[in-house]
């Protein structure tokens, strides 16, 4: 209920979602630093005033602790240029198992390395305007 609050007060109407997994092998190293969302005009400054029109709940399905790897983002960095970013530092978020963690689209993260002999597992689900061609 709470994930349909935030897409409908965020993207509003007009929106498709679609979902998959995250698996971190055992042993893995951290992932890279990305945006969800490509450039849409090739100018960061004109895309962080947008509204939003992008946002990826993960899902745990397992406890996700520092040590199998939680989710490392940038503060508000979806009103950042990638070079402004690179100055900020990183907050990790760990969940626990059944917990959710919103990310805005334009928001740099990456996954941290899973330093456990387990897969580390999270579910994700995007919704995106429907206007929005992904990759996937």
């Amino acid at each position: 209920l709470l994930i349909r609050e935030i897409v409908k007060s965020t993207l509003h109407n007009n929106y498709i979602r679609y979902c998959g997994g995250l698996p971190a092998l055992p042993n893995s190293k951290n992932g890279y630093w990305h945006r969800d969302v490509y450039s849409l005009f090739e100018d960061e400054k004109l895309e962080a005033k947008l509204p939003e029109f992008y946002i990826t709940f993960l899902v745990a399905l397992e406890d996700i602790t520092l040590e199998s790897g939680g989710t490392e983002i940038i503060p508000r960095s979806q009103s950042l240029t990638i070079a402004e970013s690179k100055k900020k530092k990183g907050v990790v978020v760990t969940l626990k198992s059944g917990s959710v963690l919103a990310i805005k689209g334009r928001t740099i993260h990456r996954g941290l390395a899973n330093k456990t002999d387990e897969d580390k597992r999270l579910a994700y689900i995007v919704y995106c305007k429907r206007w929005y061609e992904d990759y996937v």
